[in-house]
């Protein structure tokens, strides 16, 4: 004969409110499996599991499934916005060529159903449905790192922009910098910034020489030039032709090997160096 033991009073309540509160969700890791970058709208998977008791009192386990259609939270205020590349896992680092890790984060619930005002135009509505705390109606808030694998470089006395372990702007109180993780780790003088007049006016010089340049190299068995295209051509590989550095290709890739310097002949300044 099996005996069943009769529930405490205690045990039937604690059961009865975790059972009320089984369908109330309010915030909860996730991973990313879809994305609409036209849209900025996931699709996520949360991370944890759901525990619940059953019927006899046993605790069992059960996984989320892949909520549609969330909008991501990108931050943004007064017409500016802050966006990165969110991706499925599919996403390829053009840099690398490897597949760039599906973006993790929380997915946070909201206290009323999202669809009317997600389809107006952000004023005030009618909810509609009123099913709440429901993690159909929620937004991703991309970025959550887990303490096994935090962000690998986050100074403690400035700001920081860029991808992990890369290059990255570092933001101070009155200038910014340019630096990967290494260089800001091991020498703050490491940090410089790029000439961008200066760059571009060679870029100019540069393009205005392969303009002249190219018609030639597009006719078919020509075998002459004319004075113009030949000078070009000096230019553009020839750093001691006339004007250098202002159409060398040779005096352009030289300058961006350059160590910084103050004055002209590298497109590295230092003039924002980390006191």
């Amino acid at each position: 004969m099996t005996i069943q033991r009769a529930r405490s009073i205690g045990t039937s309540a604690r059961l009865q409110i975790l059972g009320q509160l089984d369908g109330v969700h309010t915030a909860i890791p996730a991973v990313v499996t879809g994305y609409d970058a036209k849209t900025q709208r996931v699709s996520v998977k949360p991370l944890v599991k759901h525990g619940y008791y059953d019927q006899t009192d046993v605790r069992m386990l059960e996984s989320f499934g892949i909520e549609q259609n969330i909008p991501v939270l990108f931050p943004g205020g007064g017409g500016q916005r802050l966006t990165f590349p969110i991706s499925d896992g599919t996403l390829i680092d053009l840099l690398t060529l490897d597949l760039v890790p599906a973006t993790k984060g929380y997915l946070i619930a909201s206290e009323e159903s999202l669809d009317a005002w997600l389809a107006g135009t952000g004023d005030e509505v009618d909810p509609v449905h009123d099913h709440r705390f429901d993690l159909s109606s929620s937004v991703f808030l991309p970025g959550l790192m887990t303490f096994g694998a935090p962000w690998g470089n986050v100074p403690t006395d400035h700001g920081t922009l860029g991808p992990d372990g890369g290059v990255l702007i570092h933001s101070y109180g009155d200038h910014v910098a340019v630096a990967t993780a290494v260089m800001e780790a091991l020498a703050k003088s490491g940090q410089t910034t790029v000439r961008g007049a200066e760059f571009m006016i060679d870029l100019a010089a540069v393009l205005s020489n392969l303009v002249i340049v190219l018609p030639l190299l597009a006719a078919v068995g020509a075998v002459l030039a004319t004075a113009p295209q030949l000078s070009a051509i000096a230019a553009l590989i020839d750093p001691a032709a006339p004007d250098p550095g202002s159409g060398s290709l040779v005096t352009m890739a030289a300058k961006a090997l350059a160590p910084p310097a103050t004055a002209p002949g590298t497109y590295q300044s230092p003039n924002l160096l980390v006191p």
